[in-house]
């Protein structure tokens, strides 16, 4: 069962942020480092979260977000060749959407 809400997770996360980085460039090119970012850093994130169990979610979440966008961030430098600004700016972009529309869904289900 937890393998599914990881799935789930990904693919909503992959639909968002490799939908806006493909309305924002209008290139495939930048589509395999962004989804090469997520699959690396949501897998690791949603793991984390439950191994370490769920009293200290919101600031584990918080903290580890802030990791995420940056570690994707630097990613999308080196993968991209963008200057910090522009991978970091892109990845906070991304990051906060796609974290958006994954609250907007559990709300609209219910379960927050």
């Amino acid at each position: 069962m937890i393998y599914l809400l990881f799935l789930r997770s990904l693919l909503i996360t992959l639909f968002v942020e490799c939908g806006l980085v493909f309305c924002f460039y209008g290139r495939k090119k930048y589509l395999y480092p962004v989804f090469l970012c997520n699959l690396l850093t949501n897998l690791l994130l949603l793991l984390e979260i439950n191994l370490l169990g769920t009293a200290l979610y919101y600031p584990l979440l918080a903290i580890l977000e802030v990791i995420v966008v940056l570690a994707e961030g630097w990613l999308l430098c080196r993968l991209c060749h963008f200057k910090a600004k522009r991978g970091l700016g892109l990845s906070l972009v991304l990051n906060l959407s796609s974290f958006g529309a994954g609250l907007l869904i559990s709300f609209w289900e219910g379960s927050l």
